[in-house]
């Protein structure tokens, strides 16, 4: 019998790649690519900012915005990256966290569907709306995804190292794919000319996003921009005392903690 001698990885790109080309969990402890941890931390800081940052301006509209379609595409994108141990760590702490964490946007959505559902169901000024908002949001939020592949800069490293099992450009097809039969039963019109279904890939066509509106969006150039960085500064003023509470409190532990030794 002919025994086949497989080449041991003798770096750290090598060692690493040959872990994740094989399945295995890359933890927050494991040795990792310079590249591979600052990656994690871009996407780590990304959502962060969606979490704190981006409801700021959204406040008043907690209790009363269906939040149905951004919650479909959220939903997506978790789905892609909940098999990653690190990024998960980031974001949740432990997998269980982010198990609840996936479970709780799951429960979003339907939250979202149901409202919406009592909106296309309800009087005609209601249903008005419910089409209105989707008019509105349907492109953007087609963009929630992120650029399209040909596009993404960090979509090379992010799939070799498993960061991110689907595409942007998947992840968008798969949300289309979901809404519109929900858009069907709700009696709403899908604001896509473009749109068909296509029995041959077994998808739908739709029209792409206007990427340039969203590069100057994502440059500052959005109509809500100076509104949102004038509600980010506010916010980060209106915390001061609890920032300043929190450094009194952890030099009065130190103190504490230094007299007792």
């Amino acid at each position: 019998m002919t025994t086949v001698e497989h080449p041991v990885p003798d770096t750290l790109e090598e060692q690493f790649q040959a872990l994740v080309d094989a399945g295995e969990r890359i933890e927050p402890t494991d040795q990792m690519p310079p590249g591979y941890r600052r990656h994690l931390i871009r996407q780590i800081c990304q959502h962060a900012h969606g979490e704190v940052v981006g409801m700021q301006p959204e406040a008043n509209w907690l209790t009363r915005a269906p939040t149905l379609r951004r919650k479909a595409v959220l939903l997506a994108k978790i789905q892609d990256e909940a098999g990653h141990g690190l990024y998960l760590y980031g974001v949740a702490e432990t997998l269980g966290a982010a198990r609840e964490e996936f479970l709780a946007e799951s429960f979003h959505q339907r939250q979202g569907f149901q409202g919406v559902l009592e909106m296309a169901r309800g009087t005609d000024a209601q249903r008005r709306m419910a089409q209105d908002a989707l008019d509105r949001f349907w492109f953007p939020v087609l963009t929630v995804p992120g650029p399209p592949d040909s596009d993404s800069p960090h979509l090379g490293s992010a799939t070799r190292w498993g960061i991110k099992r689907v595409t942007n450009d998947e992840v968008r097809q798969r949300f289309v794919d979901s809404v519109v039969p929900q858009a069907e039963f709700l009696g709403l019109r899908i604001p896509d000319g473009g749109l068909h279904w296509n029995a041959d890939r077994g998808h739908y066509d739709f029209t792409q996003p206007d990427w340039a509106e969203w590069e100057r969006v994502v440059a500052g150039d959005g109509p809500c921009n100076r509104e949102r960085l004038e509600t980010v500064v506010r916010a980060h003023e209106d915390g001061a005392w609890v920032r300043a509470a929190v450094s009194a409190h952890a030099a009065k532990r130190t103190a504490l903690e230094e007299g007792a030794a």
